[in-house]
């Protein structure tokens, strides 16, 4: 009888501690805008249409946005107003995943700023986008959508560090 409840212990000590990614995934694509180009759509630039502020601003400060996976507007306004698409090299998409899944741990750093998610991951399994998550690295904050995993704890394991240094993400650019 000690030998079940010692094993089934075990068991569960073991399934509690399980990793969840948050996607199932084969590809990722990476779009980002550096603070000096995001600048344009803030303020009194007079090259820049109020449209085109009012467009780039649903996309990097709009919390909630995009509500689902098949926003074409979404995916057209991101090729025009993040420059820099990268496809996430095959080696890196396991840290990828060990970077975007469920955690635990609460997240003990909060900031008291309002995101520009100038860094959009769009996920995609087969050429289907299954998940898109939105990230400010200056407030430490995402917006994740296409998963039900958990995602309140994202960054409770530096996973914002790991994800710019996966990317070479730099404020100073």
């Amino acid at each position: 009888m000690k030998k079940i409840i010692l094993c089934a212990f075990f068991t569960l000590l073991i399934s509690c501690k399980e990793e969840k990614p948050f996607f199932d995934f084969d590809e990722v694509y990476h779009y980002q805008i550096t603070n000096k180009e995001s600048s344009k759509y803030f303020g009194s630039d007079n090259n820049t249409t109020q449209t085109e502020k009012d467009e780039f601003n649903k996309i990097a400060l709009w919390n909630g946005y995009p509500s689902n996976l098949n926003d074409k507007w979404f995916f057209e306004k991101i090729e025009k107003y993040y420059p820099k698409k990268q496809k996430i090299e095959q080696s890196k998409l396991k840290e990828l995943s060990e970077i975007f899944t469920e955690r635990n741990e609460e997240k003990t750093e909060v900031t008291a700023c309002d995101p520009i998610f100038r860094n959009i991951f769009i996920f995609k399994k087969k050429g289907k986008v299954v998940g898109i998550s939105k990230i400010c690295f200056g407030c430490l904050m995402e917006q994740t959508i296409g998963t039900k995993r958990n995602t309140e704890n994202f960054g409770s394991n530096d996973e914002y560090e790991k994800l710019g240094k996966l990317v070479g993400w730099s404020d100073s650019r």
